[in-house]
């Protein structure tokens, strides 16, 4: 019976060992077959069905999240935090109130926090909003609402400019911040659930709008991607994150064959699942 103790307990002080060194050592090893690291910009569309969440990683090793999913989604999202090694996020941003973009985004800013919040300029009073507000105070985490055109981000050769702040908007999903991010050479336009109502804002406000890669607004439904606006995006690919089969068509065919008609080859979350993008400052790494 004693040695049967003896072996048992070894067993046990081994799988807490092997605990311990997968904890430490397999986000390492996993992320070498990921682009994080190297001096790179990575652009993550995580697979959260319908809904959105995009984590990026800055060359200089920082961390941003536009969008957290469903509150249901925390923990694909911890996940992905997990895999690039995201121990604290340099800026939160939430496109706008509903719960398919912010309801993880509380969870995140109690865990890894953030140095600041950032939110359209929308008074919406919605549990979830008050959730993450509620969270930014206790954490001591700033909220701030930008002005259109205003950068909220600059380091290491990564600037994200606001090219509209969701002023004046009828609806919350015209009132998706929408940014965009630039590297060097690179450019990405992020529209949350922006519909042509937005679409034209941003080309009323005058702001730069050219992008490489266009995340299309409201899971590609039909009634974003306006021409007006393609033409002045003139993106090479497009993104989509939209569930598997969910209940509205999304994305819808018109979207679809609008693409098609451009020439973008288009990437969805429904089809690959989560997408990762990743450039050197000149090219972009498809996934």
């Amino acid at each position: 019976m004693k040695a049967k103790r003896i072996i048992i307990a070894a067993a046990g002080v081994a799988a807490i060992v092997l605990a311990i060194l997968l904890y430490r050592f397999l986000p390492g090893i996993l992320r070498e077959k990921t682009p994080y690291g190297g001096d790179l910009l990575t652009v993550t569309f995580l697979d959260v069905g319908q809904a959105e969440a995009i984590l990026i990683g800055t060359p200089g090793g920082e961390f941003i999240m536009v969008d957290a999913g469903n509150q249901d989604d925390i923990g694909l999202v911890n996940d992905e935090l997990w895999l690039a090694g995201a121990k604290h996020l340099a800026l939160c941003a939430a496109t706008h109130p509903h719960e398919d973009h912010i309801g993880a985004m509380t969870e995140l800013l109690y865990s890894p926090g953030a140095d600041k919040l950032v939110l359209p300029d929308y008074d919406c009073d919605t549990y979830f909003v008050e959730k993450m507000l509620e969270a930014a105070e206790q954490e001591h985490i700033p909220v701030v609402f930008p002005e259109t055109g205003e950068v909220i981000y600059d380091k290491d050769d990564v600037v994200i400019t606001v090219v509209y702040n969701g002023a004046g908007a009828e609806d919350a999903n015209n009132a998706s911040l929408m940014l965009r991010l630039t590297y060097d050479e690179v450019s990405l336009l992020l529209t949350g659930d922006a519909e042509q109502a937005e679409e034209m804002r941003a080309i009323q406000a005058g702001a730069e709008l050219r992008a490489d890669i266009l995340d299309l607004g409201h899971h590609g439904a039909s009634d974003a991607a306006y021409e007006p606006f393609l033409d002045r995006v003139k993106m090479k690919y497009g993104v989509i994150s939209c569930g598997r089969n969910n209940e509205y068509g999304h994305p819808h065919d018109r979207t679809l064959f609008t693409m098609a008609r451009y020439g973008v080859k288009l990437y969805r979350t429904d089809e690959m699942g989560t997408l990762r993008f990743a450039s050197d400052g000149n090219t972009w790494k498809l996934p």
